[in-house]
């Protein structure tokens, strides 16, 4: 586990300024951004955001032009769908 940093204090001492953040375990994240979808699937971003917009592969977006976030699952699926038989 990452060591916890409030408004720059850490166990009680300053801490650098820039470091405001809360860190938490290692968790596997369900939602992935559309680089990070396309580094999954080892395609390019621009084909990440075709195969949504395509609805090949379902995507979330709160609105028209905001950012587009993949479930892990539905990757997954669309990886075994896609899978070819030896």
């Amino acid at each position: 586990m990452k060591q916890a940093s409030v408004n720059g204090i850490t166990n009680g001492r300053a801490k650098d300024r820039r470091a405001k953040t809360i860190s938490t375990p290692d968790v596997e994240r369900r939602l992935n951004r559309v680089e990070e979808a396309a580094e999954y699937m080892r395609v390019s971003a621009t084909k990440m955001r075709q195969l949504g917009w395509s609805r090949e592969i379902p995507y979330i977006q709160e609105r028209s032009g905001t950012l587009m976030f993949f479930d892990q699952a539905d990757l997954n699926r669309w990886i075994d769908a896609h899978k070819k038989s030896a």
